[in-house]
């Protein structure tokens, strides 16, 4: 299924495993496709969004995100550091972490935060670009387990006033898709608001590795824009009736995948 990858990546972490080394993760999104983790699945080329429907804004609700099987970079002198750090596009907030055992062996527990795709990022996702959206320090190492809890959010965890604000507006939604809609022969358009609610607890086996010498480290989660609008028979849905809504919120909610990214291909590396 053709979909346009957000990637995600950690806001923030508290690792017990000694003194740290540390490298960049970065949150980027890309109008590309993915495979639910298929290695050997070749990704099925983007759809446009129909004719009418245009996005303004898409938020997701990540509640979590974990790496693990990891191997980190250690002192081993058992000290305890929070680290967090934002970029132009998204602020970062702290949330606690944690490395497995002071032997290097560590996994990283990092969220919650809101992936926030405004109307610019959308343009670069619309032109081909990729648009880096969030940016954050995580500890040296390499990972090979990634889970990631997408919920909604409660805006009391989120330090910072816009992701707060933002978690705020989804009114407990995991996944929120704002835009408008304009058929053929309407005279003006209609705003829409697709809000989804179930949550997705997804588990990937990737290859992350993070290095303290400028190496940059990405994580993508995919959301299809181009074909939530759509049936089965590729004819476009109206988001403004009930029934078109449910239905673009059921295949918004069946849609949603994970993998790491590093190259920022919108393709699993593995």
């Amino acid at each position: 299924m053709p979909r346009t990858i957000v990637a995600l990546a950690a806001v923030a972490l508290l690792v017990a495993c000694g003194a740290r080394k540390s490298g960049q993760v970065t949150v980027s999104a890309a109008s590309t496709a993915a495979t639910g983790g298929s290695t050997t699945t070749p990704p099925p080329a983007p759809a446009a969004l129909p004719a009418g429907v245009r996005i303004t804004e898409v938020n997701v609700a990540v509640r979590e995100l974990e790496l693990s099987d990891g191997t980190c970079a250690s002192s081993g002198d058992g000290s305890k550091v929070s680290q967090a750090s934002r970029d132009s596009s998204g602020p970062g907030d702290s949330s606690g972490g944690h490395d497995g055992s002071d032997d290097g062996e560590c996994e990283a527990e990092v969220g919650p935060f809101i992936a926030h795709l405004d109307a610019a990022a959308l343009a670069d996702l619309a032109a081909g670009r990729v648009p880096q959206v969030w940016s954050a320090p995580l500890r040296a190492g390499t990972y090979s387990e990634l889970e990631v809890q997408l919920c909604a959010v409660d805006p009391a965890s989120l330090a910072d006033e816009a992701q707060a604000a933002l978690a705020t507006a989804m009114q407990g939604a995991t996944v929120v898709v704002k835009g408008t809609y304009q058929p053929q022969g309407a005279e003006s358009a209609a705003p829409f608001t697709i809000s989804v609610s179930a949550c997705a607890e997804l588990e990937r086996h990737v290859r992350i590795t993070v290095d303290d010498q400028g190496a940059v480290s990405n994580l993508t989660v995919s959301l299809p824009l181009g074909n939530w609008f759509r049936d089965a028979a590729g004819n476009p849905i109206d988001p403004t009736t009930d029934a078109g809504a449910a239905a673009i919120a059921a295949g918004i909610a069946a849609s949603l995948d994970v993998c790491g990214d590093d190259d920022r291909d919108g393709h699993s590396d593995d």
